[in-house]
């Protein structure tokens, strides 16, 4: 991979952590003085950025360790293996956010390596 990739992935990966930052924030402020069903939106909006934080920490990880071979396997193996909620419970929700946001940053990985 290139500098001018890991250079777009570190943005990425900046951003998501400032995203991530902004919503933790939001969902201390609210906490008090918000509803359930508001507060569960602002948390599922903090499961996704997690997830994309999570794919991004990682990839650069990889390319910092010098393993740029295994990031398509890597990416491969956490798209394909689900939101692991195959359980009944309450935090699915949760899951599957963190899930939609793993899933997104690897779209982003995949197109930023694909373009340069």
């Amino acid at each position: 991979m290139n500098a001018n990739a890991m250079n777009r992935l570190t943005k990425l990966r900046d951003t998501a952590a400032e995203n991530l930052k902004d919503t933790r924030i939001k969902l201390a402020s609210e906490a008090a003085q918000s509803n359930a069903h508001d507060l569960a939106y602002v948390l599922a909006r903090l499961a996704e950025h997690e997830g994309h934080m999570f794919v991004l920490t990682e990839i650069i990880r990889l390319m910092d360790a010098g393993k740029p071979e295994q990031v398509n396997d890597w990416l491969m193996m956490h798209a394909t293996r689900g939101a692991e909620d195959s359980w009944s419970g309450r935090t699915n929700d949760a899951a599957r956010s963190r899930f939609d946001g793993i899933l997104a940053a690897i779209r982003k990985v995949s197109e930023t390596i694909a373009a340069c």
